[in-house]
Order: structure tokens, then C-alpha cells, then sequence
């Protein structure tokens, strides 16, 4: 169970005034291939790579230390004044 994370590659253009996704994909060399072919028709674009980070031990133990704000969420309801 210890694979190596996979980098995940974006191309997006410019479309004023936002960047959309054109392509998302695993292999880097058609990112490129895309990347230079918007490129070449004159329009801005670019590439991502997002490669997640290895999971280490147990995920729970550490997602149960952190769900400790809904009770102090709670509590800032309660004092709230009440609409009569």
C-alpha cells in the first residue's frame, strides 16, 4: 500500500477574466502537446501540477483532533438575543 502519488496535470486557458480547465490529465507529455498547441493559435495558457501528498498512518485519529469548533459554534448560537 505504498504507491507513490500520481501528479495530476492542468491546462487551462485565459478567458478573460477567469482561467478555464481545458484538459486534465496524468501524462505530462499531452499537457504539453496541448499547452503548445493553445499557444500557438495566439491565446494564453498555462499548466498545473498537483500532486497529492502520501497518507501516513491512521487519517482518523488526526480528522477526529480537529472537529472540535461545531461545539464552540454552539455555544456563540446560544448567546445570540432572541427575535420576540
Amino acid at each position: 500500500m505504498s504507491e507513490n502519488p500520481v501528479t495530476t496535470y492542468i491546462v487551462s486557458v485565459f478567458d478573460k477574466p477567469h482561467w478555464r480547465t481545458i484538459l486534465t490529465t496524468k501524462d505530462k507529455a499531452e499537457a504539453e502537446a496541448m499547452e503548445q498547441a493553445i499557444l500557438r493559435d495566439g491565446v494564453k495558457a498555462q499548466i498545473e501540477e498537483i500532486t497529492p501528498k502520501a497518507k501516513s498512518g491512521n487519517g482518523r485519529r488526526r480528522a477526529a483532533a480537529t472537529c472540535q469548533k461545531p461545539q464552540q459554534l454552539a455555544v456563540g448560537r446560544a448567546t445570540r438575543p432572541r427575535r420576540v
